[in-house]
């Protein structure tokens, strides 16, 4: 499960998993009244939950925070750590919090979590 904060061009985001089956399968369109499409391919992604949070364009991070609570299920933090890798780099920016951590953020669209 992903939440995604959109912001700035949270609207391309959107139009790419909007457009996702489409981009990454073979299609077979069968056109006319009883018009169909047919995804070949299988994506491992396809189990995946990904919401996709408008939560403003000139938002900071602490309210963009702030604005997915309503998305979040669970009332406890479940995190799976990547597999180890040989090589290359990995790309850690993400945060892993407790639910409580709503109860700290401000209704400002000014307030970053960093401060």
């Amino acid at each position: 499960d992903f939440i995604l904060c959109l912001g700035y061009k949270g609207e391309m985001i959107k139009d790419f998993f909007r457009n996702y089956l489409w981009a990454t399968s073979d299609v077979t369109m069968q056109l006319g009244r009883g018009s169909s499409v047919t995804f070949h391919d299988h994506v491992d992604e396809l189990d995946w939950t990904v919401t996709l949070a408008n939560t403003g364009e000139n938002s900071m991070t602490a309210y963009r925070v702030r604005r997915i609570e309503r998305y979040q299920k669970s009332k406890e933090t479940h995190f799976n750590e990547k597999p180890r890798s040989r090589g290359g780099y990995i790309n850690g920016g993400y945060m892993v919090c407790d639910r409580t951590l709503f109860t700290y953020l401000p209704d400002d669209a000014g307030m970053m979590l960093e401060r």
